[in-house]
């Protein structure tokens, strides 16, 4: 139902009621035409306070009471209001009493651990699934996701065909015996807060720790040189992480064992591009013996390089950036690993106790990015899949919150946490191009998560069945297929065996709708008037003029400006 708030009492002309002394909004139900508004979409709410000058009532004000008794009966009812979700999920443990920190709300950049379920066994995401005891969904048994923020967990999860786990599976221990080591771990679920929910207690968002990151939380020599020789992970719940400067470019930290991120799970950590401001371990590699006048270990078996973690007079070397790393490995005429290099088990048992954690390498990102089709349709005629960054795709913008002063139209979903663009068609684009304009009007290109949710879709740009750029990176030990699927500027598939194709030049057939089975129905989301078709009000009994959801149904009269269009006759009826 609708209830709408106003700031005056008289906006759009209307006549609005202060129904509590206690609050400074006006709230009115049925003053409009059209009386009470049952049974709308939020797009569809938001539209009708707006023609009339108002806004959706925030979810403090209808708590407050501040909407009670305004009219057509709603205060049994639930009504729209302009509260979208905080950025914060439940985390909860494991396994039942298995943890040190209790279940709670935590911030959506805390770094938590990841279990992911899936209501049937995916068809193809190279994860092995169970079932617990007692449980309808499935959780994973393998690989080992280690931990992350909240998007990048939810991301991971649809990655390989599932979701995140709801906090009544965590509870009921749908999750439990990964062969992670996290039963004693805090989990992410999907689940939000409760409406009206906020964070009072500061110590609410704790990450869960690990030997990373205790250590980076105190930046005395001593401190690190204690983390660098022991290696030993703390139990001990820890304050937020602290912020860190503004996000740089990314290399690849990979587990120092290789194992497949085997041995890193058990703290909880994985293989990933990271931005160069974070802190991770040192090794360093040297292709002789003895460079910068050091005796280097190695090299190991199937491998040509040399390895060092504290031969250097500066000992062992944690919680490090990665300009401060390439420095200490550039003085002994040495550089950094490559993740191949750490993938493969060449830095293995090479000092510190770091063979657990992650390690700087040198691998930047590939130019590659995950593609997907707008609309997470299964009539989509395109498949998805990671795309050389100067193909030509589609462009959907998202946004956390409407970008100030924002010129163009951003709308949220169902179900969604952020926000993208209505009517602003950027056609297809190359990578860094799709996202430069996402960034010119506020926002930024949506993750493989939210697109997968379908939170980019419907933007009036007839891109729902087009593939669309993400900014979601191909795993660290991702390589490029012998054949790649890529979309041309002409919106056709095309199989190439080079993995960088290069792009065709833009035609006018970018924007073009793709040929379907049928045409998709528009999503509630856009508005038009409908009138009576007499011209006059009276004959339509029951039905009044008004602005109405394309989506529903209503009946069709043409015009044209020329008595003989499209080859048929025409008539001018007055």
């Amino acid at each position: 139902e609708l209830q709408c708030c106003s700031d005056v009492p008289s906006a759009g002309g209307l006549q609005w009621c202060r129904n509590n002394d206690a609050c400074n909004v006006y709230v009115e139900t049925d003053v409009w035409t059209g009386g009470c508004q049952p049974e709308l979409n939020y797009t569809q709410a938001v539209a009708f306070c707006a023609m009339h000058g108002a806004r959706l009532c925030t979810a403090a004000e209808v708590m407050s009471g501040c909407t009670g008794g305004s009219g057509c009966g709603f205060n049994n009812e639930l009504v729209w209001t302009s509260t979208v979700p905080p950025a914060a999920h439940y985390a909860g443990c494991g396994s039942a009493g298995g943890c040190d920190i209790s279940g709670d709300y935590y911030s959506d950049d805390t770094i938590l651990h990841v279990q992911c379920c899936a209501d049937a066994e995916p068809a193809d995401g190279g994860a092995v699934w169970v079932q617990n005891s007692g449980c309808s969904a499935l959780h994973t048994r393998d690989p080992c996701a280690g931990s992350m923020v909240y998007g990048a967990a939810d991301a991971y999860c649809s990655g390989i065909g599932g979701r995140l786990c709801t906090q009544a599976e965590l509870t009921a221990e749908c999750g439990r015996d990964t062969g992670c080591a996290y039963n004693s771990e805090l989990l992410w679920s999907s689940t939000l807060p409760p409406v009206g929910w906020t964070q009072t207690t500061p110590g609410t968002t704790a990450a869960l720790t690990s030997a990373a990151t205790t250590a980076a939380q105190d930046t005395s020599a001593a401190a690190t040189t204690a983390q660098g020789t022991t290696g030993a992970a703390s139990t001990a719940p820890q304050t937020p992480l602290p912020t860190l400067p503004p996000a740089g470019t990314l290399h690849a930290v990979a587990c120092a064992t290789g194992d497949s991120d085997a041995r890193c799970a058990v703290n909880g950590e994985g293989s990933a591009y990271v931005d160069d401001n974070t802190l991770h371990e040192l090794r360093c590699c040297a292709d002789t013996s003895d460079a910068g006048g050091l005796v280097w270990s190695g090299p190991r078996p199937d491998c040509t390089v040399y390895v060092e973690t504290d031969s250097w007079p500066e000992g062992c070397q944690a919680n490090v950036t990665y300009a401060q790393a390439t420095s200490l490995c550039s003085q002994y005429d040495a550089r950094l690993c490559t993740a191949a290099e750490v993938l493969g088990g060449c830095t293995r048992g090479s000092g510190c106790a770091f063979d657990d954690d992650l390690i700087w390498t040198s691998t930047a990102p590939p130019a590659v990015h995950y593609a997907r089709c707008g609309s997470n349709s299964a009539d989509c005629p395109h498949a998805a899949g990671y795309f050389d960054d100067t193909t030509i795709n589609y462009v959907q913008c998202c946004a956390d919150t409407v970008p100030s002063g924002a010129t163009d139209v951003w709308q949220q979903n169902n179900g969604c946490g952020v926000f993208h663009t209505r009517g602003e068609c950027a056609g297809s684009r190359t990578y860094d191009d799709a996202s430069q304009f996402c960034e010119g009007i506020g926002g930024r290109l949506c993750t493989a998560s939210e697109v997968a949710s379908r939170c980019g879709q419907g933007t009036g740009c007839q891109y729902d069945f087009e593939l669309v750029w993400t900014s979601t990176l191909p795993p660290v030990n991702w390589t490029s297929p012998a054949a790649s699927t890529v979309l041309s500027a002409s919106s056709t598939i095309a199989a190439t065996a080079t993995p960088a194709p290069t792009p065709s030049a833009p035609t006018s057939s970018q924007t073009a709708v793709p040929a379907t089975s049928a045409t998709p129905v528009p999503l509630a989301m856009t508005y038009h008037a409908v009138t009576c078709g007499s011209g006059s009000a009276a004959t339509c009994t029951g039905e009044t003029a008004a602005y109405v959801d394309d989506s529903t149904l209503h009946e069709l009269q043409c015009c044209s400006d020329v008595p003989t269009a499209g080859g048929l006759q025409w008539y001018r009826s007055n």
